[in-house]
């Protein structure tokens, strides 16, 4: 059984419903349905066509993915990342999720990026989304991660950026199509590159 919600220490909820699919946060789960989630998640981050780009995500078994999620609530309630899922809402089956981490989380886990010159002016989130491979090519992420970064627009947030493996081609392609743009100024050991979105 998941934690109760804690409202006071919460960023404002982002939901997103259209074609069948829902984006949600971790608390709108249906209670004591750990062990089925912990299974979906562990089926999209096992995949090597998931982790191929991203050694960190990958789950090595379901109770590593009980783990995350534990760790995603606690997370979520002190507010250094939100993490949403990606559900069908026929299944109740969770195809993807995408993560959000605050500027002050950014300024603890990449204190070089923080101090970029292009961003140190701005109110910048991070974000990072994964999708089960069977739903690749569809447009879903566009669609939810688009919206989600709208919604945290419109809370007061002057820019997103994303660090992305140089040889991740749909997730380039993902960005460009969103209106994310190259910083030049950062890469880091494992061949991540920064990009940027700026509220307009």
């Amino acid at each position: 059984m998941l934690p109760e919600q804690n409202s006071k220490c919460i960023h404002r909820g982002v939901v997103l419903s259209t074609g069948g699919l829902e984006l949600h946060s971790i608390f709108e789960r249906p209670a004591g349905s750990v062990d089925s989630l912990a299974e979906e998640l562990f089926a999209i981050f096992s995949n090597e066509r998931v982790y191929k780009h991203n050694q960190n995500r990958r789950l090595s078994s379901v109770q590593s993915a009980k783990e995350f999620i534990f760790r995603s609530v606690e997370s979520w309630q002190l507010e250094q990342c939100f993490n949403y899922f990606l559900t069908r809402t026929d299944t109740r089956c969770v195809i993807g999720t995408v993560h959000l981490y605050p500027p002050e989380s950014i300024k603890i886990l990449y204190p070089i990026i923080h101090s970029l010159p292009s961003l140190q002016s701005q109110h910048s989130w991070m974000i990072e989304c994964y999708l089960d491979p069977a739903y690749w090519g569809d447009g879903i992420m566009t669609l939810f991660v688009d919206g989600i970064i709208q919604a945290i627009f419109e809370q007061g947030a002057e820019g997103v950026i994303a660090l992305v493996d140089e040889e991740n081609v749909a997730s380039l392609a993902l960005l460009r199509k969103m209106g994310f743009n190259k910083n030049h100024l950062y890469k880091d050991d494992e061949g991540q590159c920064l990009w940027l979105r700026t509220a307009l």
